[in-house]
C-alpha cells in the first residue's frame, strides 16, 4: 500500500475488512462549485454510522496557502483539521450491498496521483463500480422537486434507480469530479456520475435542496432507507428563508414564479426527472465562467456540466 494512504491503526490491513457484498464506492468532492457533493457524502457517513478506514495524506496534494486547515477548539486546546481524502465503510441490513464512502476537497495538484490512491483502496476491497456525485446552482425552483440526472456508463447502480444515464457533453478545462469519473472508468470501474441542480437564487452551501435529491437517488440504487430528521430540518430551515426572500423581493418572486411556469408546462414540475443537460444549465454557464476572484469576467470558457 502507497504510504501517501493511511489506515486506520485498528485495521493494520485492509483486509482485516473482510469479505464486502458487491461493495460500491461513492465519492462527492468539494471544489470551484461548492461542497453539496461532500456535504452528501458526510450526510450518509453519519446516517449509516459508518466507519473511518483510511485517508489520505493531505500534505503529498493540498496547498495550504490556498486549502487552509480549520481550527477548532476542542477542550480548551486548538486541534487543526487538515484537508483531506477520507474513506468510510458502511454496513447497511437493509442495503442490497456494502459502500464505500469517499469525501475530500478538491486537490490543490498531483490529481492523477490522487485518484490512483482512491482507485487502489477500492481495488483492494473489491470494488467494480462507482459513482461520483455533483452539483450545481441552476435554473430550478425551491419549489419543485429537485431535478437529478446522470451521464457516463451505466451499471448496477443507475439500472436500480430506473434512470437514464446519458453520455457526456462538455469538454473543456476540467474539475477533480471529472478528472475522477475518467481515472476511474479507465482503470477498468463502471462509473456514473449524479448530478442534482440546486436553486442558484438561494445561494446556499452545502444545498439542502441538492444534497436531499442525491440522498434519494442513492437510496433507490442501493436499496437503502436513510433517516432524513437532520435533513429536513435543514430543508425546512432554507424553505423558510427562501419564502422570505420571495415576499422581500419582487424580483426573486418573479423569478420564481417563471422557474415554476417553465417546468410545470415542460410537464416535469411534480416529479423527479432527467433533464436535458444542456438545456437545464445553460444558465449556470455565467456563474462557472467567473475567475476565483468572484468577479462577473466572463471571457474565459466554461463547463456546461461537471461531469467527465
Amino acid at each position: 500500500m502507497d504510504t501517501v494512504i493511511r489506515l486506520d491503526p485498528l485495521l493494520g490491513s485492509l483486509d482485516a475488512i473482510g469479505p464486502l457484498r458487491s461493495p460500491l464506492l461513492i465519492a462527492g468532492f468539494a471544489g470551484a462549485n461548492g461542497s453539496t457533493a461532500a456535504g452528501a457524502i458526510s450526510y450518509l457517513a453519519e446516517q449509516w454510522d459508518a466507519q473511518l478506514i483510511a485517508e489520505l495524506d493531505p500534505d503529498d496534494f493540498y496547498d495550504f496557502t490556498m486549502a487552509r486547515p480549520f481550527v477548532r477548539l476542542e477542550d480548551g486546546e486548538r486541534v487543526i483539521e487538515w484537508p483531506r481524502a477520507r474513506f468510510w465503510l458502511a454496513r447497511l441490513a437493509d442495503a442490497d450491498r456494502d459502500v464505500i464512502l469517499v469525501d475530500a476537497r478538491e486537490p490543490s495538484f498531483r490529481w492523477r496521483r490522487f485518484a490512483d490512491a482512491i482507485v487502489e483502496v477500492a481495488r483492494a476491497l473489491g470494488v467494480q463500480e462507482t459513482v461520483v456525485l455533483a452539483s450545481f446552482p441552476g435554473a430550478t425552483p425551491h419549489t419543485r422537486v429537485t431535478q437529478t440526472f446522470m451521464v457516463g456508463q451505466s451499471g448496477a447502480f443507475a439500472a436500480r434507480t430506473g434512470m437514464p444515464v446519458r453520455p457526456p457533453q462538455y469538454a473543456g478545462p476540467a474539475e477533480v469530479s471529472m478528472a475522477f469519473a475518467a481515472h476511474c472508468r479507465d482503470n477498468g470501474l463502471t462509473t456514473t456520475t449524479l448530478v442534482a441542480i440546486a436553486p442558484f437564487y438561494l445561494r446556499l452551501d452545502p444545498s439542502p435542496h441538492a444534497i436531499a435529491a442525491l440522498v434519494s437517488v442513492v437510496d433507490a440504487g442501493i436499496g437503502a432507507s436513510t433517516a432524513r430528521d437532520q435533513l429536513q430540518a435543514a430543508l425546512d430551515e432554507a424553505n423558510t428563508g427562501a419564502a422570505a426572500l420571495v415576499a422581500q423581493s419582487p424580483d426573486i418572486a418573479r423569478l420564481v414564479q417563471n422557474l415554476e411556469r417553465q417546468l410545470d408546462e415542460s410537464g416535469m414540475g411534480q416529479a423527479a426527472v432527467s433533464l436535458d443537460v444542456e438545456d437545464v444549465l445553460a444558465d449556470v454557464e455565467a456563474i462557472l465562467r467567473r475567475p476565483p476572484d468572484g468577479s462577473a469576467d466572463g471571457s474565459s470558457g466554461a463547463p456546461r456540466e461537471s461531469i467527465s
